[in-house]
């Protein structure tokens, strides 16, 4: 259970506040203070309203209308807005497993296991009316959703109710068969899956604010249409594995997979198969006479398929009910049109690597090479909006990608009642080029935010033939390395977009620490990295428009604030 604003938007009372509006000469000890401190009441003000610290500029001091200037320009006091609205949630979750073995012989075994998983979800959300009148302008949206009009709920007293479920149901069979002959040894694994998932949703809300105040019921609402959402959703699929690998001498070995996917999700009379194969060499045992300080080593390759389903109901042209009539009928569109010959992908992978391990096992390495695939992914192509739809649903995109993986494991201590494990990984991709998106499309835009106050933020593109993940931006217009200025005195952006660099990191990596005191205590302190790759910062551009960041307080070069140009 939880009563909490789960949420780091832009427009929330918390994160949103401090990092984009806030001002840093407030003092959180007199916020606290005077949380839930109202305005007088007088002749002219019937009732008081929140004070907030983002009050009207001086100039919009009205004696007649005096609570217009106190109250929040979108944002309030944060101790009296979290007073004033609850998130009641609660999540209950179900998951396990139960299986039943039964060993014909020392050989062969039939195994079946049932597995779960199940989450179920209950919220309830209010806004006290004094939060509606207290606000001189608001970016709170108060509704799950308002399929007419969103932003018609902003700011106004709500009460909303959610329900969701969820649930996995995984019926497994398999038969094993191990068997030794002489200097070899072979396992053998034979498997039926049956996977059921399905998942509902329900979200409602008034709309308009509450007819009486916080009376929180449904019924209450001003607007008697109510915000609605309602999902549902139901999927299911079967397989066949076969699975097998051999070996001889506990030196070299053999492994392959094969299976087979049959999903509701996919066209009538169609599946998709998948399969693996692995080859690796152990050469430790033949060489610890020449080479004592190795404690064991291993060459490995492999060549492994993962599938990749489409989303339920892909395949199905959907129209959303919409709530506005013509002449009787009910005015509904689509956005996504499917390709006739949608269906499922496969993703390819191919391996080379080395396992070491030196000083009877204090010392680790593994190193992995990796080649990649993506073909024809499942993806939505671009297409003009004369065509009454916004794009094509269809398998087009296709990548490749290389790189290379390290772990390295290090114990610099072991004793009695103490020992120090370290985790050392790092992760080089060399490329991942987009060799494919859609017939007649080189290019496609697939991130970017909205525009504020003429500020554009940045893009994120895909473009056959270049690294997945390129962004692109504005920037100043400069001659000769100077900026170019417009008659106010400010710099004028260039009309094209320039490159920044792609969001993928150069490399990633991290550290592990495994430290065990008296065999059962254990503390794990763990460090991640990342180098390289660009990203854009919202909250940074917010802070740097409204002047909430240092950068904004400096002194320009003719000694006067950066703010007076």
């Amino acid at each position: 259970k939880s009563n909490a604003e789960n949420d780091d938007g832009y427009s929330n009372n918390s994160t949103g506040n401090f990092n984009s509006w806030f001002h840093r000469d407030l003092d959180m000890n007199i916020m606290r203070e005077f949380q839930n401190y109202r305005t007088p009441v007088s002749d002219v003000a019937k009732e008081g309203v929140l004070a907030s610290w983002n009050h009207s500029n001086p100039t919009a001091w009205d004696p007649a209308n005096p609570n217009d200037f106190y109250k929040g320009n979108y944002w309030y006091n944060p101790y009296s807005y979290y007073n004033n609205v609850s998130y009641n949630n609660q999540r209950d979750r179900l998951f396990g497993d139960a299986s039943l073995t039964y060993k014909f012989n020392s050989d062969f075994s039939l195994r079946g296991t049932f597995r779960k998983q199940q989450l179920n979800t209950n919220e309830e959300r209010t806004v006290n009316r004094l939060i509606e009148i207290s606000a001189s302008q608001s970016g709170i949206n108060n509704s799950y959703t308002d399929p007419t009009s969103p932003a018609s709920n902003n700011g106004k007293a709500m009460f909303g109710t959610s329900q969701t479920y969820s649930n996995r149901n995984v019926f497994e069979f398999v038969g094993s068969y191990k068997k030794k002959f002489k200097d070899f040894q072979l396992n053998a694994n034979g498997a039926v899956e049956i996977t059921q998932i399905k998942s509902t949703s329900l979200f409602v809300n008034t709309l308009g604010g509450l007819v009486v105040p916080d009376l929180f019921t449904l019924s209450n609402s001003v607007q008697k249409t109510l915000g609605t959402v309602n999902t549902r959703s139901e999927e299911k699929r079967r397989a066949l594995l076969l699975r097998g690998d051999i070996g001889w001498k506990n030196i070299l070995f053999a492994e392959f997979v094969t299976r087979g996917d049959w999903s509701s999700v996919l066209p009538k009379n169609s599946s998709l198969f998948s399969q693996a194969y692995g080859l690796s060499f152990v050469f430790g045992d033949l060489v610890k006479n020449d080479l004592p300080w190795l404690s064991f080593g291993k060459l490995r390759a492999s060549y492994g398929e993962v599938t990749r389903f489409i989303s339920p109901y892909s395949l199905s042209l959907i129209y959303g009910v919409g709530t506005q009539d013509w002449n009787g009928n009910s005015v509904t569109s689509t956005g996504n049109f499917p390709d006739p010959g949608l269906k499922g992908a496969i993703a390819t992978t191919t391996e080379f690597g080395v396992d070491l391990r030196f000083l009877k096992n204090r010392l680790g390495l593994s190193v992995t090479y990796y080649i990649g695939q993506d073909k024809k992914a499942p993806i939505n192509g671009q297409i003009s909006g004369t065509t009454g739809v916004g794009a094509i649903l269809g398998n087009y995109g296709s990548t490749r990608r290389k790189g290379i993986d390290v772990q390295m494991n290090i114990k610099p201590v072991v004793a009695q009642n103490f020992a120090w494990d370290i985790n050392a990984t790092f992760s080089r991709q060399f490329e991942n080029i987009v060799t494919e998106i859609a017939p007649g499309v080189d290019q496609l835009t697939f991130s970017g935010g909205a525009t504020f106050s003429s500020i554009t933020p940045p893009v994120t593109v895909n473009a056959v033939g270049k690294q997945w993940g390129l962004m692109y931006g504005g920037t100043v217009k400069r001659i000769n390395g100077q900026q170019v200025l417009d008659a106010g005195g400010l710099p004028i952006k260039n009309e094209d977009l320039a490159f920044f660099g792609s969001v993928l990191p150069d490399y990633t990596g991290g550290v592990q620490n495994t430290f065990t005191v008296f065999k059962n205590f254990v503390i794990n302190v763990n460090i991640d990295y990342q180098v390289g790759g660009k990203f854009f910062s919202l909250s940074d551009m917010y802070g740097s428009y409204s002047g909430l960041l240092a950068r904004t307080a400096t002194i320009n070069d003719r000694g006067r604030s950066i703010r007076d140009r």
